[in-house]
């Protein structure tokens, strides 16, 4: 481990020498950025963004965006109570995403059997059949929009 953390110093020194570029510039902005940083965190881990606490998470997003637009970011909120109905289909491992898209919510039909998970829409014959609806509950499906 020793000669790792050596090695990896070594090739740092000789990066920053080699390059003829001054470091100290980047240590006077970040000496500089300590303490708004420090005032940042402090808000952000005060704030209660448990699993599902969307008033939190809101809050949370809220405090990041407004720091990003006072550096001159542009930012987009998206709705964190899936008013957008977004939906995302990822490996149980959650490490491959296989389909991010947008929803609507729509009432299941009394008709139809409660077992009954998705609804296929219509295709060409030669092109997979799109799933139209899944149904995450007895009453509530989302509706896959494909435009």
């Amino acid at each position: 481990m020793g000669r790792l953390a050596l090695c990896l110093v070594a090739s740092l020194a000789f990066a920053c020498g080699a390059t003829g570029q001054p470091l100290e510039p980047v240590f006077s902005l970040a000496k500089k950025e300590r303490q708004p940083f420090l005032d940042t965190l402090k808000q952000l881990v005060s704030i209660e963004t448990g699993t599902r606490d969307l008033e939190g998470l809101e809050k949370a997003a809220y405090l990041i965006a407004g720091r990003l637009q006072a550096l001159g970011g542009k930012v987009e909120m998206v709705d964190p109570t899936g008013a957008y109905g977004a939906v995302r289909v990822t490996s149980r491992d959650r490490k491959i995403v296989y389909l991010t898209a947008f929803t609507n919510e729509v009432s299941r039909p009394s008709n139809l059997p409660r077992n009954q998970q998705v609804s296929f829409g219509e295709s060409a014959p030669d092109r997979p059949v799109p799933i139209s609806i899944w149904w995450s509950d007895d009453s509530v499906g989302r509706q896959f929009i494909y435009r």
